[in-house]
């Protein structure tokens, strides 16, 4: 999933110019091991905004961990 999402340099490109964020909605379904939850951050205009995700998680090594974020 690290590489999928472009790994920590993606990721630091996307959320270093972010504000704040601030999760809402969070659901967990332990059956078919997915969460969802919505984030609403705000930073520079064209980084601002609200988005919904559903991750896909796998259980590792005693861990759960991120597998992947479908659609």
């Amino acid at each position: 999933f690290q590489d999928e999402s472009g790994g920590l340099e993606g990721y630091l490109d996307f959320w270093q110019p972010i504000r704040s964020a601030t999760p809402s909605d969070i659901q967990a379904d332990p059956a078919s091991r997915t969460v969802s939850y919505t984030v609403i951050y705000e930073g520079p205009p064209d980084r601002s905004g609200q988005d919904s995700t559903v991750l896909e998680l796998e259980f590792v090594d005693g861990r759960y961990r991120i597998a992947a974020e479908p659609g």
